[in-house]
């Protein structure tokens, strides 16, 4: 990526304006804005501000990167290897060093089976017996992380009679040495190539080069060779691969959103990577047909359907990577005439409508679920798909859906590799969560069928080695002949209904019943239950507890498993006060489950290593501490509430990511220990103070106080960061305030803190940094007590109407721009102004800044104590217009009201977007106070004293 200097960016900027466009791609150069005209190829990696496509025109990438922040047009953007050393080129040869010794020969392809070869290594690819040989199969492994898009190949051969006559050419990033073919995907294929020539000895073997429609990075290369040209011999000399090197076209949306380029055609090896946290948004339907897409972060966004490979022969791969979202407010259909794969590492996957895998009879899509979320909202289908071909891999994460459905035309799996299936609406329709009509596989990594707390059935057969694990609660009820023979484990709470023989004796032969995410004491749970007799008590003897109390029994009642349930309970002494000893003693715990600590003793639990569950529960009779050393997360997870006994000597981190983190009792002194609250989740003091806590609130978290009111005396939360817009629910007084008043901050970045609720949020010596928002809304006051020496010049405060503003005691506040809705209360401190002060109610103390703006609302702004101003103050009068001046006649529009000892002399009052032509600001007093009021001209001389 070019970094260019000055005078560099002034030239091209100029080039810019004289439209020779070429000049920059031919250069590599920097331009502001790039509009592509003629038929361009790129010469070295290119940096624009926005770039457009002319219609019927084409930007060749040539394998280089170009940058850009916008993309518009309708043209092609492309990418070729015409010179196959720059920027592909060769990437793998295979061959002999003994092409005639037949006793080499024999001895590597005896057994009819694959030959691998590292890249040093060489091939006599020959046999007396080519008919008996046959299918031969050359495999080769680029190596871990080192994939290739191999898009040429070339098969050398030495005689005619003895060369390839038809192969197949396979690509596999996971099922090298696999003699089928599951796992491989074909990249092309050859059939009844006779036009060979015959060379003869110590002569250049002869050769072709064939190309593949290939833009997908394999690690694994299998050529399969199916027939020869007739001789009893068979030979190929060499085999050489050619590997493609993509253009890169790199969008940078940082903030705020940008266009999709939906008319501009993508073609060739091209590579388009989506950067920035912003969002790339298409307010219409969205094609999507580059061949590669990447989202490294942010958001790719349609308001209505979204089509991957919507161009029968399009191949397209798009990869959702940790970070990025993509997200379709309709139909989000993966192949739609093309082929398709998606695959999703770690981000966010939305579709407002369906998920259609595989979209129609000409069609073949992929969904590759790695880790993250796949989300489809609408109450249908998550489409298995309508036709063509379609397969959902699910290797971790979690896909919510209603269903997933294949009609009579579609050819839909589902494979189990480690992922989990979570219905997020309860389906009515035949078949259920998953539909009989689709193919599921389980293999060894398992896979988890998750209830949401619904009544579900699985229509589908479940086949595989692998095991299954059913978790979510109510029941999950299977009706398809399952046979697959990995185990079953069922999570308490989960009621698993089976009436199919066959799905009954293979999942009856290893069931475990696991109780580590339920705290029910005493309950009867129904584990699993029959359409046919269960009468004999040996059929206990493969159920297994896991993780379930002292005391829980299995038993046998009305046909079905029971099992008498007590919790669990992780007990403190003396050797088990850690994390680590805890997990090394009773198993390490899920990580949306409900741990108990039970302690009959005062003990403190130190949190010596990350530790991820779903609630923390502390019961017994002795006082539990918590503490978390430096460097370990404690992530809370589960959607309840938690209690948590906090250590303020911890200097790690706890995480709230869902539910309620109540605090229920604070011990030891510090100020170090941070609390990260991520979206949706809420942190909650309790009523409990001297927590002393740095508090990080993401994007929709909450933090409270629902406990009693904690004062200006009690120490509480030492610095409150926004990393997005972020509430603080005032249910009772809390606020930011150190050990002896030490010094406070509140970082809001440039996000929006909403101080809502009814009670009183104090600020105690604060410094407010950022260009920010903080909002009151509600019926809440803001109270900036003595000490406070608040900063944040950039900071626009806005008082909500029925809200309160207190600066008693002498606090000083100093915010950009600051509207006024509410009441201004005690104000012993002083307000300063630096952008645009909107008028309300009276303000005890003001300061406006040099540059500051008072805006005329027809109602005037009272300072009752002490004003000052220094430089130009502007009197924004966008709000009055002319009918106003003339009713208010030459008594004019009040503004300001200050106290009359206010020097007006050295201030500058000019008045912005005024109705009337000549309208000026004016001062008028009456001994005690002076008034700005602005009025129309009347030709008259009016003198004040």
């Amino acid at each position: 990526m070019k970094t260019p200097t000055s005078a560099k960016r002034t030239a091209h900027r100029l080039a810019a304006v004289l439209a020779i466009a070429f000049a920059f791609a031919a250069t590599g150069a920097w331009a502001a804005d790039w509009t592509v005209s003629e038929n361009t190829t790129l010469t070295e990696d290119t940096t624009v501000d926005a770039l457009t496509v002319d219609s019927g025109v084409t930007l060749d990438l040539n394998g280089y990167k170009l940058y850009c922040t916008s993309l518009a047009g309708s043209g092609t953007i492309t990418s070729t290897d015409a010179d196959l050393t720059t920027p592909g080129g060769t990437c793998s040869k295979v061959s002999p060093s003994q092409a005639y010794n037949k006793t080499v020969v024999d001895n590597l392809f005896n057994d009819n089976t694959t030959y691998r070869t590292d890249d040093d290594s060489r091939l006599a690819l020959r046999t007396s017996q080519a008919n008996q040989k046959l299918p031969l199969r050359v495999d080769y492994d680029f190596g871990d992380g080192n994939g290739k898009v191999v898009d040429k190949y070339k098969i050398y051969t030495g005689n005619s009679k003895r060369a390839p006559k038809a192969w197949t050419l396979y690509g596999s990033n996971s099922a090298y040495g696999s003699d089928g073919e599951d796992g491989w995907t074909k990249i092309d294929e050859r059939t009844s190539v006779t036009d060979w020539e015959n060379k003869s000895s110590g002569s250049p073997a002869d050769s072709r080069t064939y190309t593949c429609d290939n833009t997908t990075a394999y690690r694994y290369y299998r050529l399969k060779v199916t027939d020869h040209n007739g001789n009893e011999y068979f030979e190929m000399v060499q085999l050489e691969y050619f590997c493609a090197t993509p253009g890169e076209l790199h969008v940078n949306v940082a903030s705020g959103t940008a266009d999709w380029p939906a008319s501009i055609t993508f073609s060739g090896n091209v590579k388009v990577v989506k950067e920035g946290a912003g969002t790339l948004e298409s307010s219409d339907d969205m094609n999507i047909n580059a061949p590669v897409l990447v989202i490294a972060g942010g958001t790719v966004k349609c308001a209505k359907v979204m089509r991957l490979a919507q161009t029968s022969g399009k191949s397209v791969d798009v990869t959702v990577a940790e970070g990025g979202t993509l997200y379709s407010g309709g139909i989000l259909a993966i192949g739609c005439g093309g082929t398709a794969t998606l695959t999703v590492n770690g981000g966010t996957v939305y579709s407002g409508g369906q998920l259609r895998v595989g979209n129609n009879g000409s069609s073949t899509a992929t969904l590759n679920l790695n880790s993250g979320t796949v989300e489809v909202k609408n109450d249908q289908n998550c489409g298995l798909p309508t036709a063509g071909s379609g397969v959902l891999n699910l290797n971790g994460g979690t896909l919510k859906t209603r269903r997933l459905f294949c009609n009579s035309a579609g050819n839909g799996t589902l494979n189990f590799n480690g992922g989990t299936l979570k219905a997020n609406a309860r389906d009515t329709n035949a078949g259920g969560l998953i539909h009989s009509v689709v193919t599921v596989n389980v293999n060894a990594p398992g896979g988890t069928i998750d209830s949401g707390n619904l009544a579900i059935t699985v229509g589908a057969a479940i086949d595989g080695t692998g095991a299954m694990r059913f978790k979510g609660g109510s029941s999950v009820t299977l009706s398809g002949a399952s046979n697959y023979t990995g185990g079953t484990t069922v999570e308490l709470g989960t009621k698993i209904i089976t009436s199919n023989e066959t799905a009954e004796n293979t999942i009856l032969g290893n069931l475990a019943v696991d109780g580590k995410t339920k705290t029910e004491d005493e309950n009867d749970i129904v584990v699993f239950q029959y359409g046919s007799d269960l009468t004999d008590p040996d059929d206990l003897a493969n159920v297994t507890l896991e993780n379930c109390g002292a005391g829980s029994k299995k038993k046998i009642s009305d046909n079905q498993i029971l099992v008498d349930f007590v919790a669990p309970a992780w007990e403190l002494d003396a050797d088990h006060l850690t994390w680590s000893s805890l997990v090394a003693k009773y198993g390490a715990p899920a990580s949306d489950a409900r741990v108990i600590i039970k302690s009959d003793t005062a003990y403190t639990l130190t949190i010596d290593q990350d530790a991820t569950i779903g609630e923390l529960v502390f019961t017994g009779s002795g006082s539990v501490t918590l503490a978390v050393n430096s460097g370990c997360t404690l992530a809370k997870t589960g959607s309840g509430t938690a209690l948590w006994s906090l250590d303020n000597a911890s200097t790690g981190t706890i995480s709230v990511n869902a539910g309620t983190l109540k605090v229920n009792s604070v011990t030891g002194t510090g100020t170090s220990q941070t609390i990260r609250v991520k979206g949706g989740a809420t942190f909650d003091l309790n009523g409990k103070s001297d927590v002393n806590a740095n508090v990080i609130l993401e994007e929709g978290a909450v933090f409270t106080n629902t406990g009693s009111a904690l004062g200006y005396n009690k120490d509480q939360i030492v610095s409150l960061t926004l990393d997005g817009d972020a509430t603080v629910n005032v249910a009772a007084e809390l606020g930011l305030i150190a050990p002896s008043s030490a010094p406070t901050s509140l970082a809001l970045g440039s996000h929006t803190l909403t101080l809502a609720g009814s009670s009183t949020f104090r600020f105690t010596n604060t410094t407010i940094t950022g260009d920010g928002a903080i909002a009151l809304t509600g019926s809440c006051t803001v109270v900036i007590p003595n000490y406070s020496s608040s900063g944040g010049a950039g900071c626009t405060l806005t008082v909500g109407s029925g809200t309160t503003l207190n600066m008693g005691g002498g606090g000083n506040l100093s915010v950009k721009n600051f509207t006024n809705n509410g009441t201004i209360g005690a104000l012993a401190g002083t307000l300063t102004v630096t952008g645009t002060l909107t008028s309300g109610n009276a303000i005890k103390n003001l300061t406006l800044a040099d540059g500051a703006t008072i805006k005329a609302t027809g109602t005037a702004q009272v300072v009752s104590t002490t004003f000052s101003a220094s430089g130009a103050i502007t009197v924004d009068a966008s709000e009055i217009d002319a009918q106003d001046l003339k009713a208010a006649g030459t008594a004019g529009i009040d503004v300001l009201t200050v106290p009359a000892a206010f020097d007006t002399s050295g201030v500058t009052w000019n008045v912005a977007e005024a109705a009337i032509v000549g309208t000026r600001a004016k001062w008028k007093t009456d001994g005690t106070t002076k008034t700005l009021y602005i009025a129309q001209p009347t030709g008259q001389m009016v003198i004040f004293r």
